[in-house]
């Protein structure tokens, strides 16, 4: 196991970490209205779909029940788009789509780091 990869990993964890931090006790209305609040969580998605484009292909290739592409694409968008960025849709992916994501990246870590 390439060690960068890990790496790259770990920066995505953390970039989940952060953003449950950050929506711990921020309801929907308030994650609309918090331009703090949805600015830090933009930037953590930034960092997340980053780390994910640095991961190798043969890396990627490996953990296919991860939705990479659309990481990485969620990244470009909030980098590309931001002005015109749904704060529903970012919202929705934050209490949907990370918290399996989390989870999977957890024991991706576990396994490689066992190698």
């Amino acid at each position: 196991m390439n060690r960068d990869s890990i790496i790259f990993l770990e920066h995505m964890l953390d970039a989940i970490n952060n953003i449950d931090k950050f929506m711990l006790t921020v309801t929907k209305q308030e994650f609309f209205t918090n331009v703090e609040k949805h600015s830090a969580v933009v930037r953590q998605l930034e960092i997340l779909g980053e780390a994910a484009k640095n991961l190798k292909h043969s890396f990627i290739s490996k953990y296919q029940s991860i939705p990479w592409k659309e990481i990485i694409g969620l990244r470009d968008k909030v980098i590309h788009h931001y002005f015109g960025l749904d704060m529903e849709i970012i919202f929705d992916i934050v209490n949907k789509e990370l918290p399996p994501l989390k989870k999977n990246l957890q024991k991706i870590i576990k396994i490689e780091n066992e190698k």
